[in-house]
């Protein structure tokens, strides 16, 4: 009983951890893609990491999604569109890093908007 109780819990760690693997390779494209210029796979990308997201995910991965993907729209000229997740980012982590340059970002597009 102890064996197969054991066996269930391991099989459970080893696939959270290749989850976790797998997020955090969709994090490192998400880069590549943005460093390269390629904002509209950068999107793709960082929308399909997302889907897979879930409670257990790490908050640091979904807020630097999150922030791309902002990214992304701002420098591909949808500001309005990059407002709701600068927007979503500064309310759901206002006091991470990926959080507060959200903030920044907002307040300096809408600045410039006057």
């Amino acid at each position: 009983m102890f064996r197969r109780g054991f066996a269930a819990s391991l099989t459970l760690t080893m696939l959270a951890g290749c989850s976790s693997m797998i997020q955090e390779g969709s994090v490192i494209q998400v880069r590549k893609d943005f460093g390269n210029g390629d904002y509209k796979q950068c999107i793709a990308r960082a929308d399909s990491a997302r889907r897979h997201f879930d409670e257990n995910s790490p908050a640091a991965l979904d807020a630097e999604l999150l922030f791309y993907k902002g990214q992304c729209l701002d420098f591909d000229g949808r500001k309005a569109e990059a407002e709701i997740f600068y927007e979503r980012l500064a309310s759901k982590y206002p006091t991470t890093d990926w959080g507060l340059q959200a903030a920044a970002r907002l307040k300096e597009n809408r600045s410039k908007d006057k």
